[in-house]
């Protein structure tokens, strides 16, 4: 509520759309995370946090070939990033399943 709250008054907040972004991403909610997360990319194409989440709802939606490509993207930004790491390795596990 705190991050709607916010976007009222500033709706271009990167912070704002990464935090409901990750709220609802927290509450399984894909449907107001996803938008978010496109928001800030689509000012910020270099966003990790933005390309993480984005990876991760894609990944939850089944959309391994998506979540692979976000995840891929965020790791030539920082390659360290363990949670990228982790959903890379499960979208490529998922893709091989498919």
């Amino acid at each position: 509520a705190a991050f709607e709250a916010a976007l009222k008054e500033v709706p271009d907040s990167v912070d704002g759309r990464l935090g409901l972004g990750y709220s609802a991403l927290r509450a399984n909610d894909l449907e107001t995370a996803e938008p978010q997360f496109s928001f800030v990319l689509s000012v910020d194409a270099a966003n990790v946090s933005a390309l993480v989440g984005l990876g991760h709802v894609r990944y939850r939606q089944g959309r391994f070939e998506d979540a692979t490509a976000a995840m891929e993207s965020a790791l030539k930004l920082d390659s360290l990033n363990p949670e990228a790491q982790e959903i890379l390795e499960k979208s490529r596990a998922g893709r091989k399943k498919k």
